[in-house]
């Protein structure tokens, strides 16, 4: 659509189409079904995963889980909104809409109307979703400057967030003249420009996301090939990102009056770019639940997480059962730590115990003793692993 909403300028080449003189029943109704349905049921099946590691299986939910809820909802509610304007006619030409040129105007109005809600729910799921990921940043990393760039970057994306609400919702004022084309004298902004920004910032942020933690990340005191797994997993946000730049191509088509048909790619991508999101920031919380369910396939992975060369652990894990629950200790972090949370099942406890008995020689060969100690506020069966160099020992 065109800023002003209430002018409504038929162009000279689509007249012969509104008439009926030249046929053009291609569609994108279909495709609009298949991307919606199979997106809805993709994030559905990751959230619930996630949320079954997190609630059930470690007893560890955080603010990142509450956050991932809430992206779901509104992830499920961009779906909704599309399949909803595609029962109106979204996907089709607008020519195809109606037989009679006169009911064209609000048949348009009910599909753009739809696209509105579309578009409020895109932004406050992608919103959602990323302040998850910065909620888990947030819970892993030290106190430092990632730590405040991540701040940094969480206060951009909720400014931004509320910027596009309100560019959504005041269009037009009236309001209701973005979609009620019979409305005259209306303002309205150029929509289609704020997209384009809206679109840099995500493609921005999505990339910050992705690339700040891996400096950190290789740091870390594991085996090159598990640094380089975690990496890839942080990098996964870019898929995301690619979804972003591919819908930033199909903006353009929204500046036109066939906006059933035009519109539909930018949805399409919207949905894949929400779901995509989701999907990465879940995945890496599935661990416990495939080491548990797929063991053939994690055992060499974990039982290099036992044999890691530069560290020596005790399993003094917090787990959820009383009985098994050690004495908690505190260690305070300073500015020669490292803070590394692991979740894993209890299961690959035992494992773990197994390959200190078999490294116990090695271990006190090392210059820099280390050890698994715990955290007293994670009631959950996870280790927090404390990088300290004591006093003394060889540099």
């Amino acid at each position: 659509m065109s800023g002003a909403a209430s002018s409504y300028e038929i162009p000279p080449n689509l007249i012969p189409y509104l008439l009926h003189e030249k046929i053009d029943l291609s569609t994108q109704q279909p495709l609009i079904l298949k991307v919606n349905i199979i997106f809805m049921v993709v994030i559905i099946v990751a959230c619930s995963l996630r949320f079954t590691v997190r609630f059930r299986m470690l007893r560890s939910a955080g603010p990142d889980d509450i956050l991932m809820a809430i992206a779901l909802v509104f992830a499920l509610l961009l779906s909704i909104a599309n399949l909803v304007g595609w029962s109106f006619g979204l996907g089709k030409h607008i020519w195809n809409l109606s037989e009679n040129v006169l009911d064209l105007e609000p048949v348009v109005g009910r599909v753009t109307k739809a696209l509105y809600g579309s578009y409020l729910a895109y932004s406050t799921s992608i919103t959602f979703t990323k302040l998850s990921i910065i909620a888990t940043y947030v819970r892993i990393f030290p106190n430092g400057p990632l730590r405040y760039s991540i701040f940094a970057i969480a206060v951009v994306v909720i400014i931004f967030w509320i910027t596009s609400v309100f560019c959504v919702i005041f269009t037009c004022i009236p309001i209701e003249a973005a979609w009620d084309y019979t409305i005259k004298n209306s303002k309205c902004i150029h929509i289609l420009d704020y997209f384009y920004t809206a679109a840099g910032v995500n493609i921005a942020t999505d990339l910050l996301l992705c690339f700040l933690p891996l400096p950190t990340i290789w740091k870390l005191q594991m085996p090159k090939a598990q640094r380089v797994v975690v990496c890839i997993i942080f990098g996964m946000g870019t898929f995301a990102c690619a979804a972003t730049i591919l819908r930033l191509t199909q903006l353009n088509h929204l500046n036109g009056i066939d906006v059933p048909y035009q519109s539909a790619g930018s949805l399409n991508w919207s949905v894949i770019e929400v779901g995509t999101g989701i999907l990465c920031a879940s995945i890496s919380s599935l661990r416990p639940l495939a080491t548990r369910y797929l063991p053939t396939l994690f055992s060499h992975f974990t039982a290099q997480s036992a044999d890691m060369p530069s560290l020596r652990y005790n399993s003094t894990s917090v787990v959820t059962s009383s009985k098994l629950a050690p004495p908690t200790t505190h260690r305070s972090m300073t500015e020669s730590s490292i803070f590394v949370e692991r979740s894993f099942d209890v299961t690959e406890m035992v494992m773990m115990e197994q390959g200190d008995s078999r490294d116990t020689r090695k271990s006190h060969e090392r210059k820099e003793p280390e050890v698994w100690t715990t955290s007293p506020s994670r009631q959950s069966s996870q280790e927090v692993l404390v990088r300290e160099a004591i006093p003394g020992s060889a540099r």
